[in-house]
């Protein structure tokens, strides 16, 4: 099993055991993932370094660990987090570090995946976003096509389990699979156009990664630090209600409110449309399934 699974393992084992008072030894840890208790102190390291997680430590005899905040019970893992983990553990960097570029060239339409990136993937991903990063052209072969492409990389998309590369070659903007592309390689440089990059986020829609049926989330914060915290999640999209502590953003479709929403304490807010609070849910739910059957 990769390590992202077991990760995400001790990660349900805490939610399910969590108690205000009790705290769950390495041992049991250890037993339930059949591994050592030095491995799975690793594993609760790593989860550790994921700033939306926050595992709690005791020392002593009766000590132990815990999350201090439970995860929603249809807890599902963002796929940027996903493969930012998998980035981070490749290259022994901080997770952080990763994070906080990702959002600038990886583009995401829903919250759950595989939890597990195949490592000829991860080592493309890693090339592209790099080249990306850096403004460099790729070159790569591309199913059974004999020609050589040789491109502007503008983004990654994320969407149905399936990881995308937009990019510029021969003057046209093309999306081109990652599993298919072959002997991947960074060349010479590029200048980007913002042309293109509002060339692209227009294509988004009209290939499907998102659905272009508009969606609406409302909620009610329990104070203004919730208020402030939807607005820095959801960029400033969307309408804040200072006096009543209400927020709306609308989004193309219920998966792109998904995320954003995910990484905010259901403790700050209530929903506002029950109908929109039901689909949510029963998205979390399935994902969760889907993640237990694996």
């Amino acid at each position: 099993m990769s390590k992202i699974s077991q990760e995400l393992k001790v990660l349900l084992y805490l939610n399910q055991r969590y108690t205000r008072s009790k705290w769950i030894t390495i041992k049991e840890i250890a037993n339930y993932l059949e591994v050592s208790n030095r491995q799975a102190r690793r594993y609760l390291e790593d989860l550790n370094m994921i700033p939306e997680i926050d595992v709690g430590t005791k020392l002593g005899r009766n000590g132990g660990y815990r999350l201090r905040t439970p995860l929603d019970k249809g807890f599902a893992m963002p796929e940027n987090i996903v493969l930012a983990l998998s980035i981070a553990m490749k290259r022994n960097e901080k997770i952080e570090t990763v994070l906080s570029t990702l959002p600038n060239y990886v583009i995401t339409d829903s919250i759950i995946g595989d939890n597990e990136i195949e490592n000829d993937s991860l080592d493309k991903l890693e090339i592209i976003i790099k080249a990306i990063q850096n403004q460099k052209q790729v070159a790569f072969h591309y199913q059974d096509i004999p020609q050589l492409y040789l491109v502007d990389p503008y983004k990654v998309v994320l969407t149905n389990h399936t990881y995308y590369l937009y990019a510029r070659h021969d003057d046209v903007t093309k999306k081109f699979d990652i599993s298919d592309i072959k002997e991947l390689k960074q060349c010479g440089s590029f200048k980007p156009s913002s042309k293109v990059n509002d060339e692209i986020l227009n294509k988004l829609s009209r290939y499907g990664v998102k659905n272009g049926k508009e969606a609406t989330l409302r909620v009610k914060c329990v104070d203004m630090k919730s208020l402030l915290t939807f607005d820095k999640y959801f960029e400033g999209k969307g309408v804040k209600n200072t006096k009543e502590l209400t927020y709306s953003v609308i989004g193309n479709s219920e998966n792109e409110l998904y995320y954003p929403l995910f990484r905010i304490s259901t403790k700050s807010y209530k929903f506002l449309d029950e109908e929109f609070k039901k689909k949510y849910i029963t998205y979390l739910k399935n994902q969760i399934k889907s993640i237990k059957e694996k």
